[in-house]
């Protein structure tokens, strides 16, 4: 799969695709669950493409699944904010 895109602040992409074109390997590499074979991500300036999920989530990158409803009990917001456990996510808490 062969992908360029730039999103600057303040923006909003929407990926948009069949199944298996290849949405969740895309997102899977941005976070780290995945490296990508050739080409590099940048995240504000800096080299992301080895990372290990936690490292990007401490830059304050993340996904959350669709209907992955972990604490259903919980408020969106409530389950946004535990998802700050991290010492880098909580002082990014006014991204929420």
């Amino acid at each position: 799969m062969d992908v360029s895109l730039e999103v600057n602040g303040g923006e909003m992409l929407a990926l948009i695709g069949a199944n298996t074109s290849g949405k969740t390997t895309l997102l899977d590499t941005v976070s780290g669950l995945l490296h990508p074979a050739k080409g590099t991500i940048q995240f504000e300036g800096k080299d992301i493409s080895r990372m290990d999920p936690y490292q990007i989530v401490e830059l304050g990158i993340t996904q959350v699944p669709e209907g992955r409803r972990i604490f259903p009990e919980m408020s969106v917001l409530d389950n946004l904010i535990i998802g700050s456990y991290s010492a880098g996510a909580r002082s990014r808490k006014w991204r929420i």
